[in-house]
C-alpha cells in the first residue's frame, strides 16, 4: 500500500451487507485526496435493515448503481423505505454467472476443476470493462454534480462487478493500480466468506448438477490481484491505455476534470 490515507471506517459497517465500504481516502497523483463519504460499494443491499437504511440516509446518499442483471434484481430486491428511496440505475452488467452468462458456465462445463474455475474468473475480469464501457460517460457526469454524491454502487457479491467498477473511478481519479488493489482485496476481509462460499457451492451445483471441489469454489469465492489485473491488461490490449479507454467510452477531459474536482481535496 503506497497512498492510502486510511484503510476502513468502522463507523459504517451495515448489519445487513458485511461488504459495504467507502471507498475514498486515498491518494491522487496530484497530492489530493479522494474525499471520504461520497463514494461507496457493496454487496446486495437486500438484507438491509431499518437501522442500515437509517445510516444510509444520515450519510445523505443520493444515487445507486445497480450492476446487477434483470433476474437477480427480482430474486433479490432492494426494499427501501417509503422515506428514504434514492434514485437507482440500472446497469445490468451481466458479465458474471449468476446473471446466466451462458459462455461462462460453459467454462466451468467444460472443466469443472480449480483450473475451469480459473479461466473463467479471468474470462469475467476480461469482459467487465467492455460491458461497463457504454455507461461511463453517465456515471462521470454524475460524478462531477453537486446532486450526484453520495453515490453507492453495488452488484450481488460486492466483488468482481462492483469491484472493477470502483477501480475505475479510482484509476479515473488518479489513485495508483498499487491502492486501487489494496482497496479491491478488502472485499476478502469484509465479508463474511464462509457463508459466500457456501452461497457459490450451492448455486454452481444448482447449475452444473454437480458439485464443484472447494478449490474450485474457493477460486470463484476470493479476491485476487490477478484478476482485476485481468481487467487492466485487457484494456491496455484493446486500448492501447486507460485514458484512450475512457476517451473511447466517451470520458473526455471535462467530465474528468469535474469528476476530480468534486471529488479529491487537498
Amino acid at each position: 500500500m503506497k497512498g492510502a490515507v486510511f484503510m476502513t471506517d468502522n463507523n459504517l459497517c451495515l448489519e445487513g451487507a458485511a461488504n459495504f465500504r467507502d471507498f475514498g481516502g486515498y491518494l491522487a497523483d496530484d497530492g489530493c485526496i479522494v474525499r471520504r463519504q461520497r463514494l461507496f460499494r457493496s454487496e446486495t443491499l437486500s438484507a438491509l435493515t431499518i437501522a442500515d437504511f437509517g445510516q444510509l440516509a444520515r450519510l445523505g446518499l443520493r444515487a445507486v448503481y445497480d450492476l446487477r442483471s434483470k433476474g437477480e434484481r427480482e430474486h433479490a430486491p432492494t426494499n427501501w423505505p417509503a422515506h428514504f428511496t434514492p434514485e437507482t440505475l440500472l446497469m445490468d452488467l451481466e458479465a458474471d454467472l449468476r446473471s446466466g452468462d451462458t459462455a461462462l458456465l460453459d467454462i466451468l462445463k467444460r472443466d469443472p476443476t480449480e483450473h475451469g474455475a480459473l479461466l473463467m474468473m479471468m474470462e469475467v475480469y476480461r469482459s467487465i470493462p467492455h460491458s461497463i464501457q457504454r455507461h461511463l460517460p453517465g456515471l462521470f457526469a454524475r460524478l462531477g454534480q453537486e446532486h450526484g454524491v453520495p453515490l453507492l454502487v453495488h452488484c450481488t457479491a460486492g466483488k468482481d462487478r462492483t469491484g472493477v467498477v470502483s477501480a475505475l473511478i479510482l484509476r479515473a481519479l488518479g489513485v495508483s493500480q498499487e491502492d486501487v488493489a489494496f482497496d479491491y482485496l478488502l472485499t476478502n476481509k469484509h465479508r463474511n466468506l464462509a457463508a459466500f462460499e457456501a452461497n457459490i457451492a450451492a448455486i454452481t451445483e444448482h447449475m452444473l448438477g454437480k458439485s464443484l471441489p472447494y478449490a474450485a469454489v474457493a477460486v470463484l469465492a476470493h479476491a485476487h490481484e490477478a484478476y482485476l489485473d485481468r481487467s487492466f491488461a485487457e484494456i491496455d490490449r484493446e486500448y492501447g491505455s486507460f485514458a484512450a479507454y475512457l476517451a473511447h467510452a466517451g470520458v473526455d477531459a471535462s467530465l474528468l476534470a469535474q469528476a476530480r474536482q468534486r471529488l479529491l481535496q487537498t
